[in-house]
């Protein structure tokens, strides 16, 4: 069974363009900001989470935040 997150990571996706893709298109349906967080968790990047992968999901969140009136 291939796992969930499958098309985020290469070849099929490049996990920082997916993830900056999901973040603007959930923000412009006006999606909650803690169930997106909630949902990119659930999507880690391919080596795991470490501290620059969170500030750039924080700085991205930031910036739609911002660019949307959040």
């Amino acid at each position: 069974m291939m796992e969930e997150d499958w098309m985020f990571h290469p070849p099929h996706g490049n996990w920082i363009k997916s993830m900056a893709q999901y973040i603007d298109h959930q923000m412009r349906w006006r999606t909650p900001v803690e169930k997106i967080v909630e949902d990119i968790k659930r999507c880690p990047p391919k080596n795991g989470w470490d501290d620059d992968h969170k500030k750039l999901i924080q700085t991205m969140l930031k910036i739609k935040k911002r660019e949307f009136d959040l």
